[in-house]
């Protein structure tokens, strides 16, 4: 986003001077401008840029009063740097510029109603605060999904067959099956166990559940703002004529 940045210095020079070093910071062409007491109303130019209706009006006042003025447009990133070499290079002081014009304006208005019988109008400058509200980051949690292993045990009990052969001595008569059997053939005896299947099944043992909720809380911001005062007082002259501080065009002398 860009900025427009105005100043004012006591003179031409040293408005060219704070150009050269703005070249350093990449800031040429433009985006630096330098308005001299012949450029007359500048008003109007200014407000279009940005400034603020009354700040244009001093920083006008200044030039008529043969101080230069510089504009530079800057981005957000070289705010910074510019308003640091601005007020280190001698830019004056704006409320302080707009309390000396007001101070010398007085005798000028008197002298202005002698001769025109028009008005000056003083600008009385109040600061107003604003407060807005913006989003920060103030930290959260980060949750991470790890798969691990761990050795288990489990205990089965398991069935086995076991084939035995034996030879054991006899002494009896010879019967009808035994005549059955006495003759060619196969006996066959299988044996059977039982061994460990392991199978795995997935079950949901637990859940990490993440939220976050939203509270407001009030918060009283304080700052202090300015403001400009008019004060009128009667010189010693103006006693002795009779006359009063002018207020209108209409006022006759």
């Amino acid at each position: 986003m860009a900025n427009t940045i105005v100043s004012l210095f006591r003179s031409t020079q040293d408005a060219q001077a704070v150009v050269k070093e703005l070249k350093q910071l990449s800031i040429t062409g433009n985006d630096v401008e330098v308005i001299e007491k012949s450029a007359g109303d500048v008003t109007s130019r200014l407000t279009s840029r940005g400034v603020t209706a009354d700040a244009a009006r001093v920083y006008n006042e200044g030039l008529r009063r043969g101080n230069t003025l510089l504009s530079v447009h800057v981005e957000d990133n070289k705010v910074d740097d510019v308003l640091e070499l601005l007020n280190s290079r001698g830019a004056l002081d704006l409320n302080e510029q707009s309390k000396q014009y007001r101070a010398s304006s007085s005798d000028e208005m008197y002298i202005n109603k002698d001769r025109t019988q028009g008005e000056y109008a003083l600008p009385v400058i109040e600061e107003q605060l604003s407060v807005g509200k913006r989003q920060v980051e103030r930290g959260g949690v980060r949750v991470y999904n790890r798969v691990s292993e761990k050795p288990v045990e489990a205990q089965v009990n398991l069935r086995e067959e076991h084939i035995n052969v034996e030879r054991r001595p006899v002494d009896r008569a010879v019967t009808d099956a035994d005549l059955r059997n006495a003759k060619d053939g196969m006996i066959e005896v299988t044996t059977r166990a039982e061994e460990a299947v392991v199978g795995k099944q997935a079950r949901v043992v637990e859940e990490v559940v993440v939220n976050k909720d939203v509270q407001e809380r009030t918060e009283t911001v304080r700052d202090t703002v300015k403001r400009t005062d008019v004060e009128v007082e009667e010189t010693d002259a103006t006693r002795a004529r009779g006359a009063s501080a002018p207020t209108n065009r209409d006022n006759k002398r």
